[in-house]
């Protein structure tokens, strides 16, 4: 019956059907996202994120939290005017610098 029902359901369907408090948590975020939302989240002064609706909780913990406000002013002072920044989502303690001699930053957290 198992074989059968991971035939016939796709993935993303039985995932929601597991766990439906998750899922309903990140429905209207979602479909707010399908319909053109971006959330802007100010992470130091002058410093703001965009980024999808789920994802606006995770940038916040750099706001109250010294450690990880810390970690953010070590961050800015390693970008330059028209950098991109782009999370990809590694929680390694480590960002890169990219361009065509892309070269590893350790974060403030990685080095204490």
């Amino acid at each position: 019956m198992k074989q059968l029902i991971r035939k016939i359901v796709p993935r993303a369907i039985r995932n929601y059907l597991r766990r439906p408090s998750v899922s309903m948590k990140r429905i209207v975020p979602k479909t707010s996202a399908l319909l053109g939302r971006i959330d802007m989240v100010s992470l130091l002064d002058g410093i703001s994120v965009r980024c999808h609706p789920i994802c606006s909780e995770g940038f916040s913990v750099f706001t109250p939290q010294p450690d990880q406000r810390l970690e953010m002013q070590e961050i800015a002072g390693q970008c330059k005017l028209g950098m991109r920044f782009v999370d990809v989502g590694s929680h390694k303690g480590r960002i890169y610098r990219g361009s065509a001699t892309s070269r590893r930053i350790p974060s403030y957290s990685a080095l204490h």
